[in-house]
């Protein structure tokens, strides 16, 4: 069994398993107090699990559609290489 790729990691704070919608970080919603709803992602190779991330509803997906539509026009009159410079 050979070592799971989230291992090799140089800086494994960057692995963030929540959700990234227009600039904020959300966290699963939660049931009548219950634990966060999350989902396990698995390494489609092996089948061992990576991580568990966020289960984000339709709202959510929605919003980061909007999120993605307000950002584009901007992003998009940007050059290649000053979208490389924040993309580093």
């Amino acid at each position: 069994m050979s070592a799971s790729p989230l291992s090799r990691l140089k800086d494994p704070s960057l692995l963030k398993t929540d959700g990234f919608i227009n600039g904020q970080w959300l966290k699963a919603p939660t049931a009548g107090g219950s634990a966060p709803s999350r989902f396990d992602v698995l390494d489609p190779a092996a089948g061992e699990k990576l991580a568990d991330v966020a289960n984000l509803g339709a709202t959510d997906a929605e919003a980061a559609i909007a999120a993605a539509n307000a950002a584009w026009p901007a992003w998009k009159a940007k050059t290649a290489k000053e979208r490389s410079i924040i993309l580093r």
